[in-house]
């Protein structure tokens, strides 16, 4: 399980990587975020996009669960 994971890791960098090289802006809502019991509110959920859309410095911004580091 750990080598499908790190594929996806490693899979989710280069397409963001290349995002950017097209000077897009990559936003990434992880799953974790919106369903299970450390989701956030939806309302905090929809501010941080929005704050993210109208920030003119951050080219990447993920949104996770509350304790998203355990």
């Amino acid at each position: 399980m750990e080598k499908k994971i790190q594929s996806n890791i490693d899979r989710d960098k280069k397409n963001t990587l290349k995002l950017l090289g097209l000077e897009w802006r990559v936003l990434t809502v992880w799953e974790c975020a919106y369903t299970g019991k450390r989701r956030l509110e939806e309302d905090d959920i929809i501010n941080q996009i929005e704050k993210w859309l109208f920030c003119d410095n951050r080219m990447t911004c993920e949104i996770a669960s509350k304790d998203f580091s355990e």
